[in-house]
């Protein structure tokens, strides 16, 4: 898999209600159109609150169930603390970038005989 071929999707400021469920509907609409593979990009994101880790769990279970992977790619240290403090950083995969996620994707897939 390369780079170009997961779907990312930039979370630049916290979510509300509304741009939550903008969020589920876009990664739906790409799951219907095929594309299993998803990042989302928080590395602009400077506070992460209640309501977009709420928003990221619901994408997770509706990603997953649609038989999809989504990755989270984030670089600051204070994310990263959130998402360990909340245990989210044992069911996301977490990347500094897109090249990572895709490296990652590569070596769980399985070699065809």
């Amino acid at each position: 898999m390369r780079a170009q071929d997961i779907h990312v999707t930039i979370i630049s400021e916290s979510l509300d209600q509304v741009s939550a469920q903008r969020l589920r509907h876009q990664l739906r609409d790409q799951l219907l159109e095929g594309r299993m593979a998803h990042a989302i990009d928080l590395r602009e994101l400077a506070c992460l609150d209640s309501p977009t880790l709420a928003a990221l769990i619901q994408s997770l279970r509706a990603v997953r169930e649609a038989g999809g992977t989504i990755s989270l790619l984030v670089r600051q240290p204070h994310i990263i603390k959130i998402l360990s403090i909340t245990g989210l950083d044992r069911i996301f995969a977490i990347y500094a970038d897109v090249e990572a996620a895709a490296a990652a994707l590569n070596a769980r897939r399985p070699i065809p005989a």
